[in-house]
C-alpha cells in the first residue's frame, strides 16, 4: 500500500470523537432514504455527503389532522394559562392580567389562540464507512443543522360577544406578556452540529442463487449527546438533537436484486436513550392546553424508544448509470416521562409534548453512477425528495436535496 493511500484510509478512520453518530428520527423532518444493505468487500471505504433544506407551515395533530403549526400539541388556551402557577410567577401586571381572563365556567371557546407559522431546515450530513474483513465494517454519521422558526400574528377564535375588557387587554399587550414568561414569539435560527453517532456492523452477501443477488447488513451503535441544548425560551422550541441524551440503535437492512436491473429492499431501526435531565416548562393544571406555559422546573427525562421501517423498490442503472428509487417508511417514537429534580415526584399531569407521535414518509431518489470499468472510484450523484404525508404530533415538513458518494476499495 503506498503511502497516499495510507494517509487517505487514516483519513477516513480518524474521526474526532466528538464528531461521530444516527441522529436521524425527530418530528420536525422525515427521515432520510436508508438505502441498500452496506456492501461486503473488504477493504472498501465508502464517503457519504447530502444536503437538503426543508420546510413546513402546517403540522400533524395527534389524530392525524393537518394544523397551524403552533397548533401541534392541540389550541393554545391562555384561559387557563394561570391556574396553578406560583404567586411569584405571576407577580406582576402581566399575571394580574391572565388571572383576570379566569372565569367560573364557560360553555365556549374563549382565550384561545392558533398560531400560524413556517418552519424551516437546511441540512449538511456526512457518513463514513469502513470495511474490515470478513464483512465487519465501521460507520460515522455526522449532522450540521440550521433550523428556522417564524410564528405569525395568532388567529383569536374566541366568538366576538364572549370578549372581555380583560382578554381584549392581554391581546393589546401579547408581546410584552409573552417576553415577560420567556415564551417569545419573535423568528429564531438556531444552527451547529447534531447528534453524531457510530457504529459496528456485519454485511453478508449471497449470489448462488437464481436471483442476482440477496444483501443483508447488521449494526450496532451508539448516539452522542454532541448537539447544544437550550434553556427553554421560546413559544415553541425545536431542538437539534436529542437533548442531551445518549442513544443506542440497532439497524437491519435486506435487499435482492432480480434480472439485472430490479432491486426490492426492507430497513428496520429501533433506537433508545439513556435518561437525562433539563430545565423544561410544566404544565400546572390538567385543563391547560397547547404551547403557552408560564412555569418551570429542572425535570429527569426518560424518553421513549422510537422505531423505523420502511420498504424500497429501485430500477437499477437503467440508462447507463441513472437508477430510479421509490420508498416508504414509517417511524414512531414512544411516549416521554418526566419527574422532577426538586420535588421527585412524577409529572402527571395529562401533556400533548410528551405524548407519542409517528411520521409516514414517502421517498424518491434520483441518482446516478458516474464509476465506469476504467474508473471505478468515480462518484455516484443524485438528488432526493423526502416527504411526511401523514402523522401525529410530528410536522408535515417537504425535503429536497442532492447526494454525492464515493466509493474507494484498498488492496489489503
Amino acid at each position: 500500500m503506498t503511502f497516499y493511500k495510507l494517509a487517505m484510509l487514516l483519513t477516513l478512520l480518524y474521526i474526532p470523537h466528538p464528531l461521530m453518530p444516527y441522529d436521524d428520527i425527530h418530528r420536525f423532518r422525515p427521515i432520510y432514504f436508508f438505502e441498500e444493505p452496506h456492501i461486503r468487500c473488504d477493504g472498501l471505504s465508502n464517503i457519504y455527503l447530502s444536503c437538503a433544506h426543508g420546510k413546513a407551515d402546517s403540522a400533524f395533530s395527534c389524530d392525524h389532522n393537518k394544523v397551524p403549526l403552533g397548533d401541534i400539541f392541540g389550541i393554545n388556551n391562555l384561559h387557563d394559562a394561570a391556574k396553578g402557577v406560583a404567586s411569584s410567577i405571576l407577580n406582576h401586571p402581566g399575571g394580574q392580567i391572565l388571572q383576570n381572563i379566569i372565569t367560573p365556567s364557560i360553555d365556549h371557546c374563549f382565550a384561545h389562540l392558533s398560531f400560524p407559522g413556517t418552519f424551516e431546515m437546511t441540512e449538511l450530513v456526512l457518513k463514513g464507512f469502513q470495511n474490515f474483513v470478513y464483512g465487519t465494517f465501521l460507520t460515522w454519521y455526522i449532522p450540521w443543522r440550521s433550523l428556522s422558526l417564524t410564528i405569525n400574528r395568532p388567529t383569536d377564535l374566541t366568538a366576538p360577544f364572549a370578549i372581555t375588557s380583560s382578554w381584549q387587554q392581554l391581546l393589546n399587550k401579547r408581546e410584552s406578556i409573552f417576553n415577560t414568561f420567556q415564551l417569545s414569539t419573535d423568528p429564531y435560527t438556531r444552527y451547529g452540529l447534531g447528534d453524531v453517532a457510530c457504529s459496528l456492523g456485519y454485511a453478508y452477501s449471497h449470489d448462488a442463487t437464481t436471483l442476482d443477488f440477496i444483501d443483508m447488513s447488521v449494526q450496532l451503535g451508539i448516539v452522542f449527546p454532541t448537539s447544544c441544548t437550550f434553556r427553554p425560551c421560546h413559544f415553541f422550541d425545536i431542538p437539534l438533537g436529542y437533548e442531551g441524551s445518549l442513544g443506542y440503535f440497532g439497524i437491519f437492512d435486506a435487499s435482492v436484486g432480480w434480472y439485472d436491473w430490479c432491486t426490492a429492499g426492507a430497513h428496520l431501526q429501533c433506537l433508545g436513550f439513556t435518561p437525562t435531565q433539563g430545565i423544561q416548562k410544566i404544565k400546572t393544571d390538567s385543563d391547560q392546553r397547547g404551547l403557552f406555559i408560564l412555569q418551570q422546573d429542572t425535570m429527569k427525562i426518560w424518553q421513549g424508544g422510537a422505531y423505523s421501517g420502511g420498504v424500497y423498490l429501485k430500477a437499477d442503472h437503467v440508462l447507463l448509470g441513472l437508477s430510479f428509487t421509490l420508498g416508504y417508511s414509517i417511524v414512531v417514537k414512544t411516549a416521554n416521562h418526566w419527574a422532577s429534580i426538586t420535588t421527585h415526584q412524577p409529572y402527571h399531569i395529562p401533556d400533548q409534548r410528551l405524548g407519542s407521535w409517528s411520521m409516514q414518509t414517502m421517498h424518491i431518489v434520483l441518482d446516478y453512477d458516474c464509476a465506469t470499468h476504467s474508473n471505478p472510484n468515480a462518484p455516484r450523484v443524485g438528488f432526493i425528495y423526502n416527504t411526511a404525508f401523514r402523522g401525529s404530533r410530528s410536522l408535515a415538513t417537504a425535503v429536497i436535496g442532492a447526494l454525492w458518494d464515493m466509493t474507494i476499495i484498498w488492496s489489503f
